[in-house]
Parts: structure tokens; C-alpha cells; sequence
């Protein structure tokens, strides 16, 4: 009976022992894999600039010279793009353009990268991705006025107070046949376009910027200018 209850205890001994040291080396491993990673600069001062399709990301270079490169990632990590900033010319800052999105709002997670892969702490961005659904519902700005004295028109807009409309554009033939177009910013109400030939086709369309940081303009369809004959 004695025997048996020290062979017991001898078991249950190495087993608690066992056990122990399992958990020492899992923790173990963990400080060590922590102490061996390597980090670099995160990228710093994150900026999205809205476009169609697209988007322009901003960044401050980092004081860290072994940051070579960006990770990009979108649509829940499912999408990615990888970019080298070695070489590029900067006055502080860098900029690099995510083309081909979807027209939504996006979630952007960038890191770092050295050369050897080595990634920094993530940093996060939002943007709004305009395209053709956005474009096609833009209206023309409104004549409220035409009028043709000689060879020249003069056109009264009526008030609009959209901030993202930036000008329109008017496209015409002048009295030698050439291609001409008038651009008219929003902020003025009326236009006067001289030499202009009325036998050919009047048309105008507007412009619209979706935010002042914006890299690309929208433009609505032409819409005929109609002169009374």
C-alpha cells in the first residue's frame, strides 16, 4: 500500500511538473518573439483626399531612414497596395494615388515598411470614393437670361448656392469657325461671350468640386443653349 501511494504521488508530481514548465516556455517564447520584433516609424500626420475612383493619400516623411516603403490596405484587408518611397523628392511630405476603387466610403489601414518587410503600428484613415452614380445626378446650372446683341451673348445665371459647384463651361464656335470654350466661375452671375458664331450648336455644362481638398472635377452632361431665332 505504501509503495503504491508513492508511485501515485511520484505521478502526479511529473505531471504538475510537466504542466509548469509547458507554461514557463509558451511565455517565455512570447517575451522572447516581443523582444525580437522590429518596428519601424508609423507613418505620421494621415490624410485622404477624396477623387473619382480614387484617392490621394498625404503623409508626413518620417525621421526614421529605414522606412522605405507603404502598406495599404482597404475593404477589410481584402484589397492592398504596396508603394516604394525611395528616391521620391520631398519638402517634408509625400503623396501616392490609390486608383480603381469603388464608389463608397473606405476604411484605409497604412503602415510603414523597411526593406526587409518589417511593418510599424497601423494608422488609420477614412475617405469618400466618388464616381459615376455621384457625376450623373450633378445638375446644369440654370439660365435665367439670354440675350444676343451683334455677335455676342450675355447670359444671367440664376443664384446657386451649392458650395461644391466651382464654374461652367461654355462651348461655342466664334465667327472664324474655331473651337472656343468660356469658363465662368460660380460665384458670378453673368457672362458675356463675344464673336460668337450662332449658326452653330451653344452648349454649357457645369463644374463641381465634391470638397475643397478634392482631386478631381465632376461635370455634369452638356445642356444646348437655345437662342430665339
Amino acid at each position: 500500500m505504501r509503495n503504491l501511494f508513492l508511485r501515485r504521488l511520484l505521478l502526479l508530481s511529473s505531471v504538475v511538473f510537466a504542466v509548469s514548465c509547458t507554461s514557463m516556455d509558451y511565455h517565455y517564447k512570447d517575451f522572447w518573439d516581443l523582444a525580437n520584433r522590429v518596428y519601424v516609424g508609423k507613418v505620421d500626420s494621415l490624410s485622404a483626399h477624396s477623387g473619382k475612383n480614387r484617392i490621394e493619400l498625404h503623409w508626413k516623411k518620417s525621421p526614421d531612414p529605414t522606412v522605405s516603403g507603404l502598406a495599404i490596405y482597404w475593404n477589410n484587408g481584402a484589397d492592398s497596395l504596396l508603394i516604394s518611397i525611395e528616391g521620391l523628392e520631398s519638402d517634408g511630405w509625400l503623396t501616392t494615388v490609390v486608383p480603381g476603387l469603388s464608389e463608397d466610403t473606405h476604411v484605409f489601414e497604412v503602415f510603414g515598411l523597411d526593406k526587409d518587410g518589417n511593418r510599424s503600428v497601423p494608422v488609420e484613415v477614412i475617405a469618400r470614393v466618388y464616381g459615376d452614380v455621384y457625376e450623373n445626378g450633378l445638375a446644369n446650372r440654370v439660365i435665367r437670361e439670354q440675350v444676343v446683341d451683334g455677335s455676342s451673348l450675355s447670359i444671367w445665371w440664376f443664384a446657386d448656392d451649392d458650395p461644391t459647384l466651382i464654374g461652367t463651361e461654355i462651348h461655342y464656335l466664334d465667327d472664324h469657325e474655331v473651337d472656343r470654350i468660356a469658363y465662368h466661375p460660380s460665384v458670378e452671375s453673368n457672362v458675356i461671350i463675344d464673336h460668337v458664331d450662332f449658326q452653330q450648336e451653344i452648349k454649357y455644362r457645369s463644374l463641381y468640386r465634391p470638397d475643397t481638398l478634392a482631386i478631381d472635377t465632376f461635370y455634369t452632361s452638356f445642356s444646348p443653349i437655345l437662342l430665339e431665332q
